[in-house]
């Protein structure tokens, strides 16, 4: 298999990106681009209504020309006026995934159900609605009869049926129906998951010495990215200057992905996967959990096969006779409205040096490791690359 490594674009600092907006307000006050990059900065910073200004702004300098509803609406949703949401949604055009997507949210917070679902089937017939595709399944779940559920994952075009989502929420579907062994078939936490320990290059030190080292490299790089939620920090294109750590990491974590697909018919995968890709990304990140920190029920929606390292496990996490700083595989109930599927949760108890590997559809998370004490993973996603 051909393997791309994804970086992604590390940001302008806020700070210093405000300063360039600034210095820029008297000659380009008068472009509408300039009033949309400020209030997606106004956005980024939290001040909605600053945000709001901004937008119509860019509007009313170029009417025929903006095409920032989805944005704009995103911006009154988080303010809660979801009337207003909709109505920014309805003067969009085109209807774009992102129109209907924001549509569908202020949909569902008036109570119109049924209306939302149908905004989200409209995404799906055009390109790039992944998001819309989860957040469908996501509102489909959480009904007690599984049978929509189980009709709209058999009914998706052949791009969005090879996803991630399709097999996740169909497996609770089939699970809310009572057949049990189909959903069992999708998510066996016993079989589907792979643990191996890394043992590094006799140059790097021990495994204990190469570990402590890495996660120094990775607790000196904080993420250039605002946090999603207090005590968790994610750090989607790491730092990896010179040190060779993490590229010697990185390829055993591909070729541990590489074994994977090779075992898949030996853990039955073959018939529940959709055939294995010839090209794929890598996209590693780090991930740094502190006390109450978590990182929320979730599955890796465009992602085949999903992977976890454990770098540095806390001592109180590592001593624990509970669950704190589990990684937990199974785990959905906050996508079913709190129904419990068949398959139950599986507990991982993190040891620093042990890589987990499992299917991208199956749900997981951390339990709080409840200690100021970092507890530091690296995380990675094989993403097809489909022609």
């Amino acid at each position: 298999m051909r393997w791309i490594e994804e970086r992604m674009e590390r940001p302008v600092p806020t700070e210093a990106f405000a300063k360039l907006l600034k210095g820029a307000a008297g000659q380009a006050s008068q472009r509408p681009a300039f009033h949309i990059d400020r209030a997606r900065l106004l956005f980024k910073e939290a001040d909605y209504l600053g945000a709001v200004d901004a937008f119509e702004t860019a509007a009313r300098l170029d009417p025929a020309g903006f095409h920032a509803w989805a944005e704009l609406a995103a911006v009154h949703f988080r303010l809660g006026r979801y009337e207003t949401a909709l109505d920014l949604c309805g003067r969009a055009a085109p209807q774009t995934p992102e129109v209907l997507r924001e549509r569908a949210r202020a949909l569902l917070k008036l109570g119109r159900g049924a209306e939302a679902r149908a905004a989200l089937l409209s995404a799906l017939e055009q390109n790039d609605a992944e998001d819309a595709l989860e957040m469908l399944l996501r509102l489909l779940a959480a009904d007690s009869d599984g049978t929509k559920l189980i009709e709209v994952c058999d009914g998706l075009a052949p791009r969005y049926a090879a996803m991630a989502p399709a097999r996740a929420y169909r497996a609770i579907g089939l699970s809310r129906i009572g057949r049990t062994a189909d959903a069992l078939k999708i998510m066996d936490l016993e079989r589907y998951v792979s643990r191996v320990a890394f043992v590094p290059p006799a140059a790097l030190g021990t495994a204990a010495q190469f570990n402590r080292a890495l996660a120094d490299e990775i607790l000196a790089d904080p993420s250039p990215f605002p946090p999603i939620r207090d005590n968790l920090e994610l750090n989607w294109d790491p730092d990896r200057g010179n040190s060779p750590r993490f590229f010697v990491l990185y390829a055993f974590i591909r070729s541990e992905m590489q074994r994977y697909l090779d075992e898949m018919p030996g853990r039955g995968l073959d018939s529940v996967m959709p055939p294995r890709p010839s090209i794929a990304k890598f996209t590693p990140f780090n991930v740094i959990l502190r006390n109450d920190g978590s990182n929320g029920e979730h599955i890796h929606a465009p992602s085949y096969v999903s992977a976890v390292y454990h770098v540095l496990v806390p001592d109180s996490v590592a001593q624990a006779s509970d669950t704190r700083g589990a990684l937990v595989l199974g785990c959905c109930t906050t996508h079913t409205g709190g129904y419990a599927p068949c398959w139950g949760v599986r507990h991982i108890k993190p040891v620093a040096g042990w890589l987990t590997l499992f299917p991208a559809h199956v749900f997981h998370d951390v339990v709080p490791p409840r200690t100021d004490s970092p507890r530091v993973s690296v995380a990675a996603d094989l993403i097809p690359v489909r022609d």
